[in-house]
């Protein structure tokens, strides 16, 4: 005989899977225990000899049994809901971690362009103005310098 799960528990909890399991198991032990054990299934046409060896025939079979088709059952019960429940929190859980990747790697860009910035204001402009005034210096210097005493150089 079957034994069902307790229907006095209105939520969803793991000990009905558990009884199932268990019955499976016990089946399992069975054929794995005795070899010469009678495979009970639903439809006979569903055993499937794959060894030919009747223990190994019988325990790769427990799917066909009646026990495993109650498990399954449960399994479409329970096991995909929490399945779909987990991968809901999946991807949400890829979503947020995009938008904070998103959130950091505009940070990073705000940062990066803030140095190029003060980069730009510390360093750059005073080198700039510094060659500009050296350049000027050495423009003014050369045109002090009279053209008569620059041709006389050339030839």
């Amino acid at each position: 005989m079957i034994r069902r799960p307790p229907r006095s528990t209105q939520s969803r909890s793991s000990a009905a899977s558990d009884v199932y399991k268990r019955q499976v198991l016990t089946v399992y032990k069975k054929y794995r225990e005795n070899p010469d054990a009678v495979f009970e299934t639903k439809n006979e046409t569903n055993y499937v000899q794959v060894t030919g060896d009747n223990q190994r025939d019988n325990i790769l079979n427990i799917i066909n049994t009646k026990e495993a088709e109650e498990v399954v059952k449960m399994q479409n019960i329970y096991i995909k809901q929490a399945f779909r429940y987990l991968c809901d929190g999946y991807i949400t859980a890829i979503d947020n971690q995009y938008k904070s990747s998103m959130a950091q790697k505009l940070g990073l860009w705000i940062a990066f362009y803030t140095v190029l910035v003060v980069i730009y204001i510390m360093i750059w402009l005073p080198l700039v103005a510094r060659l500009n005034r050296k350049i000027w210096r050495t423009k003014s210097l050369l045109l002090m310098i009279p053209m008569t005493v620059s041709y006389t150089h050339l030839t």
